[in-house]
C-alpha cells in the first residue's frame, strides 16, 4: 500500500487522497463503505474530506484556547497540502505550521474557514495513535 500511495496516487498532486487512504490504525480516516470510481472522484473526495474534519481524532478547533489541533497527516506530508511551495525535507514544524495553516484556511470546508478568519490560531499537532482500528460492520 505505500508503494501505491507514494508511487502512484500522490502524484496526481490531489491532498485530499490522504483522507482517503486507510492504514488501519485508529487514527486513520475511517474507511468507506464505496469503492472509487473516476467519475465520481471529485465528490467522493469531497465526501471523504468532511468525514474527516469532523472526526475530533483528526481535527479539532478550540476556540477558547485559540487552537487548531490537526492530525500528524498534515505533517507528514506538508509537501502535498503546501499548494506547489517546496518543503524540505528537513523542515521543522514552525517551517511546515504556516503552510498547513494557509492550506486550512483556503482549501478546507466553509465552517472551519470561517471560524479561521475570525482569529488568530495556533496549530498543534494531534497525537497518532498506532493501535488497531477496528471493524465496525
Amino acid at each position: 500500500m505505500d508503494e501505491i500511495e507514494n508511487q502512484y496516487i500522490r502524484s496526481f498532486n490531489e491532498a485530499r487522497t490522504h483522507f482517503a487512504i486507510i492504514c488501519g490504525a485508529y487514527s486513520c480516516p475511517k474507511l468507506q463503505r464505496f469503492v472509487y470510481r473516476g467519475d465520481q472522484l471529485q465528490d467522493q473526495l469531497k465526501r471523504v474530506e468532511t468525514d474527516f474534519y469532523k472526526n475530533p481524532l483528526n481535527f479539532q478547533i478550540d476556540e477558547q484556547e485559540k487552537q487548531v489541533k490537526v492530525s500528524e497527516l498534515f505533517f507528514w506530508y506538508t509537501s502535498d497540502f503546501a499548494m506547489g511551495q517546496k518543503v524540505p525535507d528537513d523542515s521543522n514544524d514552525e517551517f511546515r505550521k504556516p503552510l498547513i495553516y494557509q492550506y486550512l484556511k483556503l482549501k478546507s470546508p466553509e465552517t472551519i474557514k470561517e471560524k479561521l478568519k475570525k482569529g488568530d490560531f495556533k496549530l498543534v499537532r494531534m497525537p497518532w495513535h498506532w493501535q488497531l482500528n477496528e471493524a465496525s460492520l
